[in-house]
């Protein structure tokens, strides 16, 4: 899902330089939605949070070990 998002981020941030160099008939304001939402997903797709894990018990085993 989250190479998608990068993907994504990539090609509206390309489609939003686009319309800022005028090669697509887009507003302005249409540019930087499309750049600001690029760099939203591709933010998203970028980062690499590792799952949270609840510590281990102190005494004792737990099914981690088996």
């Amino acid at each position: 899902m989250r190479i998608l998002a990068l993907i994504a981020g990539i090609v509206f941030i390309l489609l939003g330089v686009a319309g800022f160099a005028k090669m697509l008939a887009i507003a302005t304001m249409y540019a930087v939605v499309l750049v600001v939402a690029g760099l939203l997903f591709a933010l998203y797709g970028a980062t690499h949070r590792a799952p949270m894990v609840p510590p281990r018990a102190t005494t004792g085993r737990d099914l981690r070990d088996v």
